[in-house]
C-alpha cells in the first residue's frame, strides 16, 4: 500500500509507504494521500492527523519536500506572498503595483497560466522525476 492509516484515539495517522523511493510523491500515492485526508476530514471522531513516512533519509523526497507545502497541495489552501517567504516557498516578494485591480491580475494571467501549465515542458519535469532520469527539455 502507498498510503497506510492507524487511528490512535482522535489522531488519525497517514503514513506515505514508499521508503525505497524516500516517500516520493508520485501521482498514484498523491491520489492516495487525497483519499486519506478526505476520509479523515469527514469523519467526527478525527480531531487532528499525523502525515509520516517510514525511512532514516528522507520524510519525503518527492513533490514538496516541506510538510507545510505539502498540506497546500493537498488542501489547496491559498498562502499570501508574505507567507510563502516565511515558510522558504518563495525566496523574495517583489511589491509592485501594475496599476490593476486584482480581479484584472487574476483575469490577465488565466491565459498565461493555461501555456505554462500545459507545456511540453510542465509535463516532462513531473515524469522525468517519476522516471528517475534526467529531464529533457524543449523550451529555451
Amino acid at each position: 500500500m502507498l498510503v497506510q492509516t492507524k487511528r490512535r484515539n482522535p489522531v488519525e495517522i497517514i503514513t506515505i509507504n514508499r521508503p525505497e523511493a524516500r516517500n516520493a510523491i508520485d501521482y498514484d500515492t498523491s491520489e492516495a494521500l487525497a483519499d486519506a485526508f478526505d476520509a479523515a476530514e469527514q469523519d467526527p471522531g478525527v480531531w487532528a492527523v499525523v502525515l509520516t513516512g517510514p525511512g532514516d533519509k528522507a520524510f519525503s523526497a518527492g513533490m514538496y519536500p516541506k510538510a507545510v507545502a505539502l498540506e497546500m497541495a493537498m488542501t489547496g489552501d491559498p498562502v499570501d506572498a508574505a507567507t510563502a517567504q516565511r515558510l522558504g516557498l518563495v525566496n523574495r516578494v517583489v511589491k509592485r503595483s501594475l496599476g490593476v485591480t486584482e480581479d484584472e491580475v487574476f483575469e490577465l494571467q488565466g491565459d498565461v497560466l493555461a501555456e505554462v501549465f500545459t507545456s511540453p515542458d510542465a509535463m516532462e519535469g513531473p515524469r522525468a522525476f517519476a522516471e528517475k532520469r534526467a529531464p529533457k527539455w524543449t523550451s529555451a
